[in-house]
């Protein structure tokens, strides 16, 4: 997904080109592969990385510093689940329940603006992904939908916690979802 969100954005908008994505360290960190995969598939956009072991969990605080700091300079965007992972459902309507740090991000940097985006058609094996892209992409098309910014303005005159933060990641899956039922009943109708 974070290959066809870049592609998308440079190539089928106005959005800026400068993005991060946060990813968790496990293989692109914490793997001798993933630096090089990182820097030769991504050019080091994947980052900062998101630790998950508990006993490096504090380097996420920096983490979070990082993105709200990116976020603060003009041109900028931070991709990031808001289910805290990548959905590997093979139901292509199914959702993950939210995380909280999509919300926490955005109300670190209420600036920032919300794009929620719906992505269908990508397989779980990468190796399956570039044999369609290169063979029969007609015939695998990826679709993505961009769905329109949620409304938190309420959620940030509250506190923060972990339940605010929730909620906020909550609005933005409610976004998806409406795009998910979208292309779900056009499906359903071109099908009748």
């Amino acid at each position: 997904d974070f290959f066809v969100v870049s592609w998308v954005t440079f190539n089928k908008t106005n959005l800026p080109k400068r993005i991060f994505f946060p990813v968790r360290s496990t293989f692109f960190y914490d793997n001798w592969l993933g630096i090089p995969f990182s820097f030769f598939m991504g050019g080091y956009s994947m980052f900062p990385p998101i630790m998950r072991g508990k006993e490096k969990r504090s380097f996420n605080r920096y983490s979070m510093q990082r993105m709200v700091a990116e976020l603060k300079l003009k041109g900028t965007i931070v991709g990031f689940h808001p289910e805290g992972t990548r959905n590997k459902s093979e139901d292509l309507y199914s959702l993950l329940p939210p995380k909280p740090g999509a919300g926490e991000l955005y109300r670190k940097a209420p600036h920032a603006t919300i794009l929620p985006i719906y992505i269908r058609g990508i397989t779980n094996n990468l190796l399956h992904e570039f044999w369609f892209n290169w063979s029969i992409p007609k015939q695998k098309p990826i679709d993505v939908y961009f769905a329109p910014p949620p409304d938190c303005s309420d959620l940030l005159q509250q506190p923060p916690s972990r339940e605010l933060h929730l909620q906020i990641a909550q609005r933005c899956m409610d976004q998806i979802q409406a795009q998910i039922d979208i292309h779900r009943n056009k499906q359903h109708k071109s099908t009748l």
